[in-house]
């Protein structure tokens, strides 16, 4: 028997203020507010879009992690938290010294 090849969807996950852009290699964009759902929105946008089943593909998702508010490197279990710490020091610095 042959074995059957999967096709493997390639995704660039790219940060944005609402959550997270899934930009799939060749078909299009759309988006989650996570990480960890993100998988489950390519599928669900790949399958109604192709008119296939959710579980006949592969999917890998690569974040595109950047530089963070403060010049640091966002590493990946830290990437979704980011816009909320970002908030948080801009009110802190808006109230100055005396709040620290």
């Amino acid at each position: 028997m042959d074995e059957v090849t999967r096709t493997t969807y390639e995704t660039v996950a790219k940060r944005w203020k609402h959550g997270w852009e899934l930009h799939i290699d060749g078909i299009g964009v759309t988006q989650s507010r996570t990480l960890l759902d993100a998988e489950t929105m390519v599928r669900d946008y790949l399958a109604m879009l192709l008119d296939i089943s959710e579980d006949s593909f592969d999917v890998r998702i690569t974040p595109e992690i950047g530089i963070g508010a403060e010049g640091e490197v966002l590493e990946l279990r830290h990437a979704d938290q980011e816009p909320g710490a970002a908030r948080k020091r801009a009110v802190e610095q808006r109230r100055g010294p005396a709040s620290r």
